[in-house]
């Protein structure tokens, strides 16, 4: 027992699509439209052949945002690690125990810096030679 009858979609025949106005194509809009387009890819490659930025403005640029960063970093990492250093001193023994469990972290972070500073700078000088 089949669920439908072959015999009825043998009487089926397939109808070619009927064209629309909207759905037509036209050879002349065509070329226009595909010389439009490569105008305007050639027009972007050509801004990337004008008005380039100076590499000593870049590097310029860098070098100050290295610094200041740097020169933040180190001075939080002092201010944090003297902050440390007083509760320390003066707390009791939960407070010393409590400072000893956050040197590690900052430690850590320390470290990190610092070594987020050296691989920048290791990097820019090989991309400079």
């Amino acid at each position: 027992m089949t669920l439908y009858d072959s015999s009825e979609w043998s009487s089926v025949k397939p109808q070619p699509p009927k064209p629309t106005s909207n759905n037509t194509l036209r050879d002349r809009d065509t070329v226009v439209d595909l010389n439009k387009i490569i105008q305007r890819g050639n027009d972007f490659l050509d801004l990337g052949t004008q008005e380039q930025i100076p590499e000593e403005t870049i590097q310029n640029l860098s070098d100050i945002i290295y610094n200041t960063l740097l020169t933040i970093g180190i001075i939080l990492a002092v201010i944090v690690g003297m902050v440390m250093a007083i509760k320390f001193i003066t707390s009791g023994l939960d407070g010393k125990a409590e400072v000893k469990q956050l040197l590690l972290p900052y430690g850590v972070g320390v470290v990190v810096l610092f070594g987020a500073f050296t691989i920048w700078k290791i990097v820019l000088t090989i991309l400079q030679s």
